[in-house]
Parts: C-alpha cells; structure tokens; sequence
C-alpha cells in the first residue's frame, strides 16, 4: 500500500536442513531494511500458530499480534 506506506510479508521458509542457522532472521531483517528505505512505516506478516520458532523470531523482531484467523475445512466425501 504505497499510499499508506504499509507493507506485508509472508511465507518466510528454510528447508529443513538449513534450520537453525539464522537464514530466516537474515531473510525478514533484510524485507525490514529494504521497506525502511523505500518509505514503508508498517509491515505485516502471518505466521502458523503451531510454529513456535518464527512466533519468537517475529517478536524478537518487533512484530505484535494484531488478529487472529483460523480457517477451517470438512471433508465432503
């Protein structure tokens, strides 16, 4: 949203076996620098709630929760 300067990201990811060696805090630090000098005042990301890991990087980063979406599904077979 050029005009209200807000930005989001999504889908943050690192295959399993380059877990645990920082990529996905280098990843978000540098979406935050780029938004940071292009004009963005706000981002928004999501995150899984069952993701414990990228929960705390997104805190430890500065992210607050703002709402909470659940989606559902049934199987109709």
């Amino acid at each position: 949203d050029r005009e209200g300067r807000r930005g989001t990201h999504m889908m943050t990811g690192t295959d399993r076996e380059f877990r645990n060696r920082g990529l996905a805090r280098l990843a978000k630090l540098a979406t935050i620098r780029w938004a940071q000098e292009n004009g963005v005042t706000a981002l928004l990301t999501e995150n899984d709630s069952a993701n414990h890991g990228m929960l705390a990087l997104n805190a430890e980063l500065g992210y607050k929760p703002t709402r909470m979406l659940q989606n559902f599904a049934k199987d109709v077979a």
